[in-house]
């Protein structure tokens, strides 16, 4: 909290350092200028550039190869929002920064949407409850933890009709800043939905044909995307992947991955694949990366990343 409280001090200073620059710098804006808009990070800025198209400037505030959790910005990264239109975060706590640096860029016009608004959420306690070695093993701390971080999983993101509402929460943000313009919002909105769709129709039926429809990750990202595929999820870190499993954890979770035949380790591109190797040498499984999608993971799109994602989890499940 004290870095966020020196931000809010520091950040007017700048503010002014940066208005004494060229004039053309402060041109008063007019009716027809593109919007201006700040998403938290990459997954939410690709939701934003989906729905408005060439009629707004996007930006985000956490740069590729951060993870929106544990970012801290500097006053620098703030500047954004000074003379944003519209701030787009994903909520439920994955940006603890957020109203610290809403506060701090001090815009009296700065509207911001939570585009977890009106999502199904999955309750961090149902998780462990249907995760059996999360169930089972997790102490005490951990699971006080996840609690001091919130009530539901903050990877809505990850999730094909999770990731449509944020979707259908951006176009009706967009609207209200720029009516003149409600049709490009809702064409672009119902084409980036019918993407998701084909997604869904696509894979769905194949993952249910297959006997075994459990997976294991580096960390509990997943949940969502495993609810609209009928798969199950054990994790080898939390849903903040916060710290290492104790000995403990891990033995339970070998136990549960032999148990389940269980094939393939997931690991992610932003984090570090050591534990999830420990666990694929124990059960004689191969370890395969797929994307979180909170940062531009090479030059795939988002839309891309999932099909990637889904590709391989049902080759991993295949008898």
């Amino acid at each position: 909290m004290i870095r966020y409280l020196t931000l809010i001090l520091i950040l007017p200073l700048l503010l002014l350092a940066a208005s004494c620059g060229e004039p053309n710098a402060t041109l008063p804006a007019t009716e027809h200028d593109r919007l201006n808009i700040v998403a938290s990070f990459h997954a939410v800025q690709t939701f934003v550039e989906a729905v408005a198209g060439d009629l707004a400037d996007v930006r985000t505030i956490v740069p590729d190869g951060a993870s929106a959790h544990g970012f801290e910005p500097k006053a620098q990264d703030l500047l954004k929002l000074a003379d944003a239109d519209l701030f787009v975060i994903n909520g439920l706590g994955i940006e603890g920064w957020a109203d610290a640096a809403v506060q701090a860029a001090d815009n009296a016009t700065l509207v911001v949407l939570d585009t977890s608004d009106g999502v199904s959420l999955i309750p961090l306690d149902e998780e462990h409850d249907a995760d059996e070695h999360d169930a089972d093993e997790h102490d005490t701390d951990e699971h006080d933890a996840d609690h001091d971080h919130g009530e539901y999983d903050p990877h809505i993101w990850l999730g094909l009709t999770t990731a449509q509402k944020q979707v259908e929460n951006i176009r009706d943000a967009l609207i209200r800043l720029d009516p003149d313009n409600r049709s490009v919002y809702e064409q672009n909105t119902a084409r980036h939905i019918a993407s998701l769709d084909d997604l869904l129709n696509t894979y769905r039926p194949q993952f249910e044909a297959v006997p075994n429809r459990t997976i294991v990750t580096g960390h509990a990202a997943f949940a969502y995307l495993c609810r609209d595929f009928g798969l199950t999820q054990n994790s080898v870190q939390n849903v903040y992947a916060d710290g290492e499993p104790s000995a403990m954890q891990l033995a339970s979770l070998i136990e549960y991955s032999r148990e389940h035949r269980v094939k393939t380790i997931f690991a992610e591109h932003l984090a570090s694949p050591d534990v999830s190797r420990t666990l694929a040498d124990e059960v004689g499984a191969t370890i395969e990366t797929i994307y979180t999608l909170e940062a531009a993971e090479g030059k795939k799109t988002y839309l891309e990343r999932v099909e990637t994602n889904l590709e391989k989890i049902l080759a991993a499940l295949q008898p």
